[in-house]
């Protein structure tokens, strides 16, 4: 199983009226990476709560009253789609009811003044609780929301079937919810979670024989279909797909409808792992959001380059138009077959890159030469020159090649470098990890914005350029025009 570890920095709310407090803790907290939300009144921190992935919330307790309760109350309810530690920051004269406060749900209290050296390591030990909790959620043999099977139990129980010799095959089906973060920001986690249990609900009710259904992940379910054919599960995939779109979705009091991307990997016990299994269906699932989602896509197909790898670049898809020369790494320096291996070698060293285009006095390519072919023939040929040891036999692709026909090659060849051309010259280079890069969530936003992310595009709002925005004037459905 794949190790489960922290992709984004921790999350702190920081909530009190008074504000040159909320600005000196954002400066602290801000500088050593930690993402910062503001709230000077108990409704803003809801709002907060309600459209943020908090992990994290400080409160100042001065003016303790029955909503900073309510607020502490709901903060630790669990409600949300993770759990929010609170750290609550007390006057030395003892004013604020420390016992009443941890009854509301408070997990620690800290004196203020306050000592920046304390405060920072009690937000540490803070972070392996969050980080606890979350592991835990996810290693649960169920799914603490929807109440499926987790991957622990996914994987278990997919292990057992494989060596059944009574099963002739097994299907691996994931379905992914399409934009889900975009209903948690329009209406708040609540209502992301009320889609979470309808979407599994939807699943449930489609039952096959012996079929097995669990949640691997927020907005991502695992359907094992025992004896089925990966062409069986394609067509039981592409009914559930067309399901979820026709279905409207009861979500914050408003009807919603979303749309799923599916992946579908098949295969046979004793030939296929559990691992190698969900693997394929992830790689499909991959491959379905390339295609502009809202698609089932088989990784067979996929694989032999058969007719699904066309539909990434077809008409009304996410990639159509897209060109060799548009995701290609720009090949911005060159070497000649005259110049020796240390050359390129300091070459690679200065620009970082993997790999560079050996050309000839014309401009022409010749082949490529890359950091593993130089370390190899350091030793060997000391006076050599790079034509003699070049890679001549690289893969070329004129620069107007598909983005279709691209991501068939680097399927069937996942580990090759190829070289774009344009007139004979060599434009840049193309790998499998940057097509795939292309599916990856980006890097979170800076701690000074929430983060309006796509799989493709980071899509920052101007109107959150700064951390002091008026949340009470901002209504939680103000990203619904988000796609």
């Amino acid at each position: 199983m794949t190790e489960l570890t922290r992709t984004t920095n921790p999350a702190v709310l920081v909530a009190s009226s008074n504000r040159a407090l909320v600005r000196h803790l954002s400066q602290l907290l801000g500088g050593i990476q930690y993402v910062v939300r503001q709230a000077t009144t108990p409704r803003q921190a809801r709002n907060l709560l309600a459209a943020e992935p908090i992990d994290m919330m400080i409160v100042d307790g001065d003016e303790w009253d029955e909503d900073v309760l309510e607020l502490c109350r709901e903060a630790s309810a669990h409600e949300h789609s993770r759990y929010v530690y609170v750290l609550l920051l007390v006057a030395p004269d003892g004013r604020t009811p420390v016992a009443e406060a941890l009854q509301a749900g408070v997990d620690d209290v800290l004196t203020k003044p306050l000592s920046h050296g304390e405060l920072l390591a009690r937000l540490r030990a803070a972070v392996r609780g969050v980080e606890f909790e979350r592991r835990a959620r996810e290693q649960d043999s169920n799914d603490w929301l929807t109440g499926l099977p987790g991957r622990v139990e996914l994987h278990s129980r997919l292990a057992r079937l494989l060596t059944d010799a009574r099963t002739s095959a097994a299907a691996c089906v994931l379905v992914d919810i399409d934009f889900l973060t975009h209903v948690n920001h329009a209406r708040g986690f609540p209502a992301g979670d009320q889609v979470l249990r309808a979407t599994a609900a939807l699943l449930r009710e489609q039952d096959e024989a012996r079929m097995l259904l669990a949640a691997v992940a927020p907005g991502r379910y695992c359907a094992v279909l025992p004896d089925k054919t990966a062409a069986d599960a394609a067509a039981w995939a592409e009914q559930v797909r067309a399901l979820v779109a026709q279905t409207e979705f009861e979500s914050g009091g408003a009807a919603v409808q979303v749309t799923v991307s599916v992946g579908v990997a098949a295969g046979e016990p004793g030939t296929t792992t559990a691992e190698a299994l969900l693997e394929q269906a992830a790689a499909a699932l991959k491959f379905a959001k390339l295609a502009g989602r809202d698609c089932v896509i088989r990784y067979d197909e996929i694989a032999a380059g058969g007719p699904n790898s066309t539909r990434l670049g077809s008409p009304g898809k996410l990639l159509e138009g897209t060109a060799a020369s548009d995701v290609m790494i720009p090949c911005t320096v060159t070497l000649r077959g005259d110049q020796t291996p240390d050359a390129a070698q300091s070459l690679i060293e200065r620009t970082g890159l993997g790999a560079l285009a050996v050309v000839n006095e014309s401009g022409g390519l010749q082949g490529i030469v890359t950091a593993e072919r130089l370390a190899s023939t350091a030793q060997d040929k000391p006076h050599a020159r790079l034509a003699d040891i070049i890679d001549r036999e690289v893969e070329v692709f004129d620069e107007t090649t598909t983005f279709a026909t691209l991501t068939g090659f680097f399927v069937a060849n996942p580990g090759a470098i190829a070289v774009v051309v344009g007139d004979g010259k060599p434009l840049g280079f193309l790998t499998a990890a940057g097509i795939v890069d292309l599916a990856a969530p980006p890097e979170p936003c800076p701690a000074n914005r929430p983060s309006w992310e796509s799989h493709y595009l980071m899509l920052p709002d101007p109107a959150f350029a700064s951390t002091d925005v008026d949340w009470d004037e901002i209504p939680l459905s103000f990203s619904q025009h988000r796609g």
